[in-house]
């Protein structure tokens, strides 16, 4: 058996592979308990999407219409108070965009 090398043909030229490109994080929605809503507490914006049935752009989206409360504060990531978001849900005004 015998192999025989060609050296008339240049070797193809080495193309990388496209770079692949992060799939965008996603936030997931997180369960709230009416006990839970219920006491005292805080809510971050994941539990506001749970709530109202939008995405997180919808709910910042809301807050900054007016619709929605503003967050109670910072540390560094937006809460809202339990009771600022019971008393919201209480008065029956769902933002249009959550419906």
């Amino acid at each position: 058996m015998s192999v025989s090398f060609s050296s008339a043909s240049a070797p193809a030229p080495i193309t990388p592979a496209p770079a692949a490109t992060p799939a965008p994080y996603k936030v997931k929605a997180k369960p709230v308990t009416q006990e839970y809503l219920s006491g005292p507490g805080s809510l971050r914006v994941q539990h506001l999407m749970y709530l109202y049935g939008c995405s997180q752009s919808a709910v910042y989206r809301q807050v900054a219409k007016g619709q929605l409360p503003p967050p109670t504060g910072h540390n560094p990531r937006a809460w809202w108070s339990n009771e600022v978001i019971r008393t919201h849900l209480e008065t029956g005004e769902m933002p249009p965009l959550c419906n």
